[in-house]
């Protein structure tokens, strides 16, 4: 007689699938995921702060207010270069981009230590 029930087998693989040999699911893969979902809210930040986006938007106050903690210790490396444009002035952050290579630098070393 033939298993009608599909659904069970295909849960359990995906199980299998993400779990790693011990029985939980894998540290590096999530800290991976979360490193990265923070390095696009730093990217986000940059492009708006390149646009010259206005910090008064709520939207983009909640961003620059979000990763103005791990930004902040990072300012002052590099001089904050001013665009001028028609509306608005487009900064060129470094310190955004430093902390987003520092961060893609520890995924890739976590990736490799596990």
């Amino acid at each position: 007689m033939r298993n009608t029930d599909h659904g069970t087998g295909i849960v359990s693989r995906v199980i299998n699938i993400i779990s790693s040999s011990d029985g939980c699911v894998g540290t590096g893969s999530m800290v991976g995921l979360l490193l990265g979902a923070v390095d696009a809210i730093l990217l986000l930040r940059f492009v708006l702060k390149l646009l010259g986006a206005s910090p008064g938007n709520f939207f983009v106050n909640g961003i620059y207010g979000l990763t103005q903690p791990v930004v902040g210790i990072f300012e002052g490396i590099g001089p904050q270069v001013a665009l001028p444009s028609i509306n608005a002035t487009a900064n060129f952050e470094p310190a955004t981009l430093i902390v987003m290579i520092g961060l893609a630098l520890i995924v890739w070393v976590l990736r490799k230590i596990s």
